[in-house]
């Protein structure tokens, strides 16, 4: 969403940099409440995000993105919010499959889905009506996680391909592809 790749291109840092926070300062105008950490997220770094993050006041989401040292959640696994009287629980789930630099080497690792993923939805949906999981990953592993993971109501995926995509049921699981 901040940058258009994984990596930042050196002649053009300063630029992407700015077009990073200018997205961010439009996203917390436009009242969005919860942002999935996608692998084009890091492009900039952790710090970026991090400032980004504390600067717009916005809720980066990722329960597989941990600090390399601790092994603790860099942001928050999952929000817990209301549209109406629906309680919502709000995951995010960060895609390891188009890191083109090893994660370790930025402070940060991708822990794969398999090893907190029922979990954390089972404790984010203790206190919800509806659960939606922000995922980065591409529709065949989306597909695996609704046909894998109960307790999910609706898979929000980030862009891998077109970006029309008919939403579809995976047991009781909604795909939709987002932009």
């Amino acid at each position: 969403m901040l940058f258009k790749q994984n990596t930042v291109r050196n002649n053009q840092a300063a630029q992407e940099t700015a077009n990073a926070r200018g997205i961010a300062r439009a996203m917390q105008a436009m009242g969005t409440r919860a942002v999935g950490v996608a692998p084009q997220d890091l492009a900039g770094g952790l710090d970026l995000l991090k400032e980004i993050q504390n600067k717009q006041k916005l809720h980066w989401l990722s329960m597989n993105l941990v600090d390399s040292t601790s092994k603790k959640p860099v942001f928050a696994p999952f929000l817990h919010t209301r549209v109406g009287s629906t309680k919502l629980a709000v995951l995010g789930l960060t895609d390891d499959q188009g890191t083109k630099t090893k994660p370790e080497n930025s402070g940060y690792l991708l822990l794969p889905w398999q090893e907190m993923l029922a979990a954390t939805v089972a404790r984010a949906a203790a206190d919800s009506d509806m659960v939606i999981l922000l995922s980065s990953y591409p529709h065949a592993v989306n597909t695996k996680i609704a046909e894998t993971v109960a307790g999910i109501d609706l898979i929000l995926q980030s862009s891998h391909g077109a970006s029309n995509k008919v939403p579809n049921l995976v047991k009781d699981t909604l795909l939709a592809q987002v932009c």
